[in-house]
């Protein structure tokens, strides 16, 4: 993808030392670290229509692994740039299942709340600035809150039932840890 706004520049300044000291390890976008058993994963993935002189746009993934590949993960959620609203997990498979029967069972109430949602989890920004801005913000959220987070998350992993030592080779949701994220997101990034 070609280089917009020095985008990589400020990942490298702002986000890669907290990363660092978070004992993450930096492989383009994708940063990783093992804590415990479990393998976590924080990629910052730009939106493939970003084209230079116009409103440009990131998203922050996060992921779990329970393989030292990281082939076979099984949780992954975006994490919001104002986390506001809460997202039903049955909303998830709306941007999976493009099938007009499964797209009839949603109201219109709940697919403006869908679009809602995934308009939270985009960071927008139209210029160089407004990018230094979002990737500070960012690191600060990373610095006060990503631990809580994961260890939010992996706590409800080892106490759920529906996981144990099955391998899972793609990701898995699960009505509760999405609760768990949401509400974690929620507490750490708006008290």
């Amino acid at each position: 993808m070609k280089e917009l706004n020095n985008f990589n520049k400020y990942i490298s300044e702002l986000i890669s030392p907290i990363m660092k000291e978070k004992g993450f390890k930096k492989k383009n976008l994708r940063f990783r670290r093992q804590n415990g058993k479990y393998f976590e994963e924080i990629y910052i993935q730009r939106s493939q229509f970003n084209l230079a002189g116009s409103e440009n746009q990131f998203y922050i993934n996060l992921y779990w692994y329970n393989d030292i590949n990281y082939n076979k993960w099984f949780y992954e959620e975006r994490l919001p740039n104002k986390p506001n609203l809460k997202c039903p997990i049955r909303y998830k498979a709306y941007y999976a299942d493009f099938s007009e029967a499964f797209r009839n069972t949603f109201s219109k109430e709940e697919e403006n709340e869908i679009h809602n949602y995934r308009r939270e989890t985009l960071w927008r920004y139209r210029n160089e600035e407004e990018l230094k801005i979002l990737l500070n913000t960012l690191a600060e959220l990373i610095n006060l809150y990503i631990g809580d987070i994961f260890d939010s998350m992996e706590k409800k992993f080892d106490e759920s039932k529906v996981f144990g030592n099955q391998d899972f080779s793609y990701g898995v949701y699960n009505k509760d840890l999405h609760e768990q994220y949401i509400n974690t997101v929620s507490y750490c990034t708006c008290t």
